[in-house]
């Protein structure tokens, strides 16, 4: 074994070598030294051979100090100072664990509690049903902020409570709707069967890896799910096309809820033109049929023609490449974020009339801010001695109820109003 001497060694230093013998510089050269009496402490990067128990080495490799060991029936090398044992790989169930003890620690429902804001989809959960629970079998918003495009093919999508034994398979006892759609495919050159969401403000996911992860099943059938991803650029202007691909395709669907995760990175928009209107989204689209001669077969990951039945929960898109535990923020919150979108209000315009024609109203601010200034709609309304009623938004916080007088005395406008400023 190759040894160094030291470069500018003193008169009477001595050094070890990795036999154990021992040599001193006397002013000139190195010279056969007094061996110590053993035990001692050998360094080198094996251990020495023929060592005397109790004798230590330092590894100068692993930096580790070893002592020379004899147990009553074998003796061995051991290290001096315990060295923990070796902690393998994290659990890899897409939750954040962190080293403590030498052992993995699951983080995940205590450090990402106030992590609030990664998962960007709204109503991820279902709880949130301004619409109602369907069924809805025509295109157009079904559950809030959830939208479905049905070309030649029928679907019916309803809001349905889930029993202890599917939130066992969720493991998530804050599992309480899943959103179901049963639908039946046709082989049409535009076919298609496809529930979507769109993200408002497309520049947020420009040139970022996204991980899409979801909970779903099969109720009936054999179908699997194929997503895509487009980026829609809005409308107004001179915008540019729409960028469409597809994000991943799950395997078939079983009859219990499996959480599927999906990983795709989006192109920059750099260069590209946004609408004029303001309306730029990033669009999660998952497709559950397509015909194979519809061109958009591709995008949706050629699932072809499928008919089912599907229950989906707990859909999170976040920004990364990893998919962490479901964000389940207060229902308030997830409530605020599509009444951005959609809300609806109860309003009365009641009083008297000294005349007739003379204008009453009053303005009613929106419980949140909403998208853009929205489409009013009146439903289950009451009128008395009135003409000329209507609801104008004024902006994107309040709405104006007037209405004219169309006799003398007592008038009456009530009912429900709706806002909705979707994209």
């Amino acid at each position: 074994m190759a040894f160094d001497f030291p470069n500018a060694p003193t008169t009477n230093q001595i050094v070890t070598m990795p036999d154990g013998t021992v040599r001193k510089w006397d002013g000139v050269k190195w010279v056969a030294g007094q061996t110590p009496t053993a035990p001692y402490c050998y360094t080198g990067d094996a251990p020495p051979s023929n060592p005397t128990p109790g004798a230590s080495w330092w590894d100068s490799v692993s930096c580790q100090l070893f002592v020379y060991y004899n147990d009553g029936n074998s003796s061995q090398w051991v290290p001096a100072v315990a060295i923990p044992a070796s902690v393998g790989e994290a659990p890899s169930n897409s939750n954040y664990y962190a080293r403590r003890n030498g052992q993995w620690s699951d983080i995940g429902t205590s450090q990402l509690q106030g992590n609030v804001g990664r998962n960007v989809i709204h109503n991820s959960m279902f709880n949130v049903q301004q619409r109602g629970g369907g069924p809805w079998t025509i295109g157009g918003y079904t559950a809030d902020r959830w939208t479905q495009y049905i070309s030649v093919d029928t679907c019916s999508t309803a809001i349905y409570t889930l029993a202890d034994t599917d939130r066992a398979q969720i493991g998530d006892e804050a599992a309480q709707y899943t959103l179901g759609m049963t639908f039946t495919g046709t082989t049409g050159s535009t076919s298609q069967t496809t529930m979507l969401q769109r993200i408002e403000n497309l520049r947020s996911f420009s040139g970022k890896t996204l991980t899409l992860s979801f909970w779903a099943r099969n109720v009936s059938g054999s179908a699997k799910i194929g997503v895509a991803w487009s980026q829609n650029f809005g409308t107004g202007g001179s915008p540019s096309a729409n960028i469409t691909n597809n994000f991943g395709v799950t395997p078939t669907l079983t009859n219990s809820f499996v959480r599927y995760t999906l990983t795709t990175t989006l192109p920059s928009i750099s260069g590209k033109t946004l609408g004029s209107n303001g309306n730029s989204s990033l669009d999660i689209q998952f497709h559950l049929s397509c015909a194979t001669s519809n061109p958009n077969n591709a995008v949706s990951g050629g699932i072809g023609t499928q008919s089912g039945s599907i229950n989906l929960w707990g859909v999170q898109l976040e920004i990364g490449s990893v998919a962490t535990q479901l964000e389940k923020i207060p229902f308030e919150d997830d409530l605020k974020h599509c009444q951005r979108f959609y809300q609806t209000g109860y309003f009365s315009n009641t009083g008297y009339a000294s005349a007739t024609g003379i204008i009453h109203g009053y303005v009613q601010t929106y419980p949140v801010w909403m998208r853009a200034a929205p489409t009013m709609t009146s439903s289950g309304t009451t009128a008395v001695n009135v003409s000329g009623n209507g609801l104008f938004p004024s902006g994107v916080h309040s709405l104006e109820v007037a209405t004219n007088g169309a006799a003398i005395g007592g008038y009456i406008w009530k009912g429900v109003w709706t806002a909705i400023a979707d994209l």
